[in-house]
């Protein structure tokens, strides 16, 4: 394993694990782990970094260091556990890049994913090739209603309750949501990933030629692991912040 510079270790139920900081080289993280690259996007963070720290890159684009630093780690290290307490000043940016997440999956990368499956369903033109096809349409199916279900249910409540705290006022009465019921009907839309894999590496013998199926599956792999990191995200961050506000503004 190499030594990554600049790594914190931090203890937590006698178990240790590895943190960035905000004064660590923004430009060396990269170097250590390249998803840090979906990160700055989603954030609106241009290359051209020079040596600068996180903090100091963060500032010069209105980004929260703290807020970065914690979505890195919950990227980065799948032991970190985020603690944001009552960081209501997260919400604005955090649903940003959430949403920024959203157009990403949906708009970029399983078209792409989708494009390739169909070309390889075309190259073997069998019946578990269609059933492929099937599950992979089911998939991209529920992965579209559940972003919507966030974006104009979930993310429209969360940014006016938000700005009722900003304001000093009680939410709109009238409305029953809360977020407790986001938490308890969050369906985890990566599990269909694992079916799609197991039948790419399983179930369908490799009669086609050239590297597509590999392409797929690594594109597979990696767009199961930007969706752990997102709903943990929402999960471990999100949810807890949005229920400290709803105790505090909420009359009882």
């Amino acid at each position: 394993m190499p030594y990554l510079s600049g790594l914190y270790y931090l203890h937590h139920s006698n178990q240790s694990r590895m943190a960035y900081h905000e004064n660590n080289i923004l430009a060396e993280v990269i170097l250590q782990y390249p998803g840090t690259l979906q990160i700055l996007e989603r954030f609106g963070i241009p290359l051209g970094l020079g040596n600068d720290t996180i903090d100091v890159v963060c500032e010069r684009h209105e980004v929260l260091p703290n807020l970065f630093t914690l979505v890195l780690n919950v990227s980065t290290f799948p032991e970190y556990v985020p603690q944001s307490g009552k960081s209501y000043d997260f919400i604005p940016q955090l649903l940003r890049y959430l949403s920024s997440s959203h157009r990403y999956f949906t708009e970029i990368k399983i078209p792409q994913v989708d494009d390739d499956v169909n070309r390889l369903i075309l190259e073997l033109g069998d019946n578990k090739a269609r059933a492929l096809s099937h599950l992979f349409k089911h998939y991209i199916a529920e992965v579209s209603e559940h972003i919507q279900y966030e974006n104009e249910t979930v993310f429209k409540y969360i940014q006016e309750l938000y700005s009722c705290y900003q304001k000093q006022q009680l939410p709109d009465q009238s409305v029953s949501y809360h977020i407790g019921v986001y938490g308890a009907h969050h369906d985890d839309i990566e599990s269909v990933l694992m079916d799609v894999k197991n039948i790419l590496i399983r179930h369908i013998p490799q009669t086609e030629k050239g590297p597509l199926r590999r392409k797929i599956l690594h594109q597979l792999f990696e767009l199961e692991r930007d969706l752990y990191s997102h709903t943990r995200l929402e999960n471990e961050v999100l949810i807890p912040i949005v229920q400290h506000l709803e105790a505090e503004i909420n009359p009882i």
